[in-house]
């Protein structure tokens, strides 16, 4: 059954060849793939096929093929060097040298095609390389990022516990200077920087010991004996305490005064 010439045409433009005008009376298409030697001949009211390729030993060369069915013309189409039963080729050599030189042409064909996927092949092993440095460069930053956030909060405590151990020993100093217990006071400071604004004789009993107050509720007589019992103002900004031991110090301040 002849070949429809339009069905012919959409046939060859989908595997990327392109159709040459030609006289229509002659019942011939001819087909060129660009950019190559590649031609295809359809004589579509004979069903026969030409192909005219270049052969990597023979050079151009051509081959018919008869009674080529829509399915073997596909085929044709899709790989012009492609082999089928139906073949010809035109040449004077004898039936042994053409049969050598198809399996020739199928090595050829077969050691092409394995160079092509290794090519491919190599290709994307390039593409996974270049990816997997690019996650192993983010990691890495990634990394670094996170040391040296690390390293500057140890830097932050660091200082910290630096700033609270130097005014520990200051006010340890400070209170090694002035003595480690106080009977009684008129005001409580922790660094004690004076004594001014004091507005009271006796805050009751405190005992200072180590940097912590405590009440005193549970001290021994002996201990509560020594507390202020009696205080007596003068002029001239004189004035005397009396313990419950008998005890008697005056120590003068311009707004207060204080017991030790």
């Amino acid at each position: 059954m002849p070949f429809d010439l339009a069905s012919v045409v959409t046939l060859a433009q989908d595997a990327g060849f392109r159709h040459i005008p030609h006289n229509i009376a002659s019942s011939v298409g001819i087909f060129r793939y660009p950019e190559t030697e590649w031609q295809v001949t359809v004589y579509y009211t004979t069903q026969t096929v030409a192909t005219s390729v270049g052969h990597p030993l023979k050079r151009k060369s051509q081959l018919f093929r008869q009674n080529v069915t829509w399915t073997e013309l596909a085929q044709i189409f899709e790989y012009p060097k492609s082999h089928i039963s139906k073949s010809l080729h035109r040449t004077t050599l004898a039936h042994n040298n053409s049969k050598e030189e198809d399996i020739i042409e199928h090595d050829i064909e077969e050691e092409s095609a394995i160079r092509s996927h290794l090519k491919n092949l190599e290709f994307q092993v390039r593409e996974c390389q270049a990816l997997l440095q690019t996650v192993l460069l983010k990691k890495q930053k990634e990394a670094e990022m996170k040391r040296k956030a690390e390293e500057q909060r140890w830097r932050i405590e660091e200082a910290a516990a630096k700033k609270a151990r130097m005014e520990a020993e200051v006010r340890m100093e400070k209170l090694n200077k002035r003595g480690n217990k106080c009977i009684w006071s008129l005001k409580y400071d922790r660094d004690f920087p004076d004594m001014d604004d004091t507005v009271c004789v006796e805050n009751g009993k405190t005992y200072w010991d180590l940097g912590d107050d405590e009440y005193n509720q549970a001290f021994t007589d002996e201990y509560h004996s020594e507390g202020v019992e009696f205080v007596a103002f003068g002029s001239c900004d004189s004035f005397v305490i009396q313990f419950w031991m008998g005890v008697c110090r005056g120590i003068v301040y311009r707004k207060g005064f204080q017991v030790c």
